[in-house]
C-alpha cells in the first residue's frame, strides 16, 4: 500500500546515506606535514650521452719526413714536455752542434781581443822588433859598404886605368893622347866626360866621409847609383876608342892591347859594383819593410781593442746566435711533444714510416673536468 511503499523508500534512502558515509569513511585520505621552509624546484629531463674532454689537442709535424721515434700509447697520461714523436734529425742535429762550436769560438776570440795579447805575445813581438831593427842596421852598414866599394872602383877605374890615355886627367883641360880621327864627336864626349866624373868623384868622396847609418841613405844610394852609371857611360866610350886603335909610331900595340885589358876590367868591376849596390838597396827595403811590420805588430799586440773591432765581434756573434736559433727552431719543427699534462686518446703511423703535414700522429685529452655531449628531444628542451 502507499503507507508501505513510503517506508520502505524511507529506509532505503536511511541505508544509502548510511553506506555512503561508511564507504567515505573508510577511503579518507591520509596527510602528511611539514615545515614550510625555502628550497629549489627541481625538473628533470632524462637523456643520454657520451663522455668526452673538453679539450681535443691534435699533433701533426709542418713537413713531410721519415718517422724515427714514436713514444706514445692510447690510453697513456703523459707529462707536458714528454717527447711523443719525432722525425729523422740526423742532418740538423750536427748543423746545430757544428754551428754552436762556430759561436763558442768567436766569443773566445772576443774575450782575446778584450783581454789583449799575453806577456809572452808581446814578449816575442818585442824580439822581433828587435831582431828586425838589427837586421836593418846591418843592412844600413852594408849599403853604406857597397857605396864606398862602388866609389873605390869607380875612382880606380877612372883614375888608374882609364886615365893612361889622357894628359892632365884630374885637369879641367885633360887631353887624349891620340887622336882619334875615326869620331871627333865621340872622343870630344870622352874628354868632356873626364872633367866632369873627377868633379863627381871629388863630391862623392866627401858625401861618403859623412854618411853613417842615420843619413839619408836612399838619397845617397840614388847618388852612387847615379855616378857609377855615369862612370860605365864613360867606359863603354873609351872602349869604342880603344878598339879602334891602331898601332903607330907614339903607341904600340902592346900599349893598346893593356889599355883594353884595363878598360875591360874596369867595366867589369864598375859593372859589378853596380849589381852589389842594387842588391844591397833591394836588402834595405826589405829589412826596413820587415821592421815596419814588426813594429805594427807590436803596436797591435799593445794596443786596446778599439770600439770599432769590439762591434764587428758583436755582430758577428749576434748573426751567427741568430742563425743557430733559426736551425734549432727547424729541428724542433721535427719533433712532437705533449704541451699539456694530458691522456693520449689517438695514435698513428710506424717507426721508420714517413708521415706528412696532413696526418695527424698523436690526439691528445687535455687533463681538468670532463664533460658530456648528448641529444634533447625537441618537446623537453624548453625545460631545459
Amino acid at each position: 500500500n502507499k503507507k508501505t511503499l513510503v517506508i520502505t523508500l524511507g529506509v532505503a534512502v536511511i541505508l544509502v546515506t548510511g553506506g555512503i558515509f561508511l564507504m567515505q569513511r573508510f577511503t579518507a585520505p591520509s596527510y602528511a606535514v611539514a615545515v614550510v621552509k625555502r628550497g629549489d624546484i627541481v625538473e628533470e629531463v632524462s637523456a643520454s650521452g657520451k663522455v668526452e674532454s673538453p679539450t681535443q689537442i691534435d699533433l701533426r709535424f709542418k713537413g713531410s719526413g721519415k718517422l724515427t721515434v714514436l713514444n706514445a700509447r692510447v690510453g697513456e697520461r703523459v707529462a707536458a714536455g714528454k717527447l711523443l714523436a719525432k722525425q729523422d734529425t740526423t742532418q740538423l742535429d750536427a748543423q746545430v752542434k757544428e754551428m754552436q762550436a762556430g759561436i763558442d769560438l768567436q766569443k773566445a776570440k772576443f774575450s782575446q781581443l778584450l783581454s789583449g795579447a799575453s806577456p809572452e805575445d808581446v814578449s816575442i813581438s818585442e824580439t822581433a822588433v828587435f831582431n828586425a831593427r838589427q837586421s836593418l842596421l846591418d843592412a844600413q852598414k852594408n849599403i853604406i859598404d857597397r857605396m864606398q866599394g862602388a866609389y873605390t872602383k869607380s875612382d880606380d877605374a877612372v883614375r888608374a886605368k882609364s886615365d893612361q890615355l889622357f894628359e892632365n886627367p884630374k885637369t879641367s883641360h885633360p887631353q887624349l893622347l891620340f887622336s882619334f880621327p875615326n869620331d871627333m864627336q865621340l872622343e870630344a864626349e870622352v874628354v868632356e866626360a873626364r872633367v866632369t866624373i873627377e868633379e863627381a868623384l871629388n863630391e862623392w868622396s866627401g858625401d861618403l866621409a859623412a854618411l853613417s847609418t842615420e843619413s839619408d841613405l836612399t838619397l845617397a844610394a840614388a847618388l852612387a847609383k847615379k855616378n857609377t852609371a855615369q862612370v860605365k857611360a864613360f867606359l863603354v866610350n873609351e872602349a869604342l876608342i880603344v878598339n879602334a886603335l891602331t898601332p903607330s909610331s907614339k903607341i904600340t900595340q902592346a900599349t893598346i892591347d893593356k889599355w883594353k885589358t884595363d878598360i875591360s876590367t874596369a867595366r867589369t868591376n864598375v859593372d859589378t859594383a853596380m849589381s852589389n849596390l842594387l842588391l844591397a838597396e833591394e836588402n834595405l827595403q826589405m829589412k826596413a819593410s820587415a821592421l815596419h811590420i814588426a813594429e805594427n805588430q807590436l803596436a797591435l799586440k799593445t794596443a786596446p781593442a778599439r770600439s770599432s773591432d769590439i762591434a764587428v765581434y758583436q755582430a758577428q756573434i749576434t748573426q751567427a746566435e741568430a742563425s743557430l736559433a733559426r736551425t734549432e727552431a727547424q729541428r724542433r719543427d721535427l719533433i712532437i711533444s705533449a704541451p699539456v699534462s694530458s691522456l693520449v686518446t689517438n695514435v698513428r703511423g710506424e717507426v721508420g714510416e714517413v708521415v706528412g703535414a696532413d696526418v695527424i700522429v698523436v690526439s691528445l685529452a687535455a687533463g681538468g673536468a670532463l664533460q658530456i655531449q648528448l641529444n634533447v628531444v625537441e618537446d623537453k628542451i624548453v625545460n631545459v
